[in-house]
């Protein structure tokens, strides 16, 4: 997460729960181990997607790098109707499993 604004206490700064990514699902957050990622705009904060993490509304910048072969927990391609994504190349929805020798982007 890339502050665009100052993350304070007072605009609801990210909270973390330190090492909720080993703690599985369904479990109860106790509020008072979250840590608050109080940091000046510029700043930026890294955390596993995994880890339990939230706050209030402010400006911030969220990059992320997930290799072709892995997959989101949510299925978007489902939500593409088939003639808009046949459209597309194929590779691109995730419709084939990565290669990594292979450096074509069309499928």
């Amino acid at each position: 997460m890339w502050a665009l604004d100052d993350f304070t206490a007072e605009n609801g700064t990210t909270r973390v729960v330190p090492r909720s990514h080993v703690l599985g699902a369904p479990f109860q957050i106790d509020p008072s181990t979250a840590v608050r990622a109080v940091m000046p705009r510029g700043s930026a904060l890294f955390y596993l997607g995994s880890v339990r993490h939230g706050g209030n509304p402010r400006m911030g910048l969220i990059n992320t790098y997930v290799l072709d072969w892995l997959r989101q927990e949510v299925n978007q391609y489902l939500a593409i109707p088939r003639e808009v994504a046949m459209s597309y190349p194929r590779r691109i929805l995730g419709f084939f499993p990565g290669d990594p020798d292979d450096e074509s982007t069309e499928a």
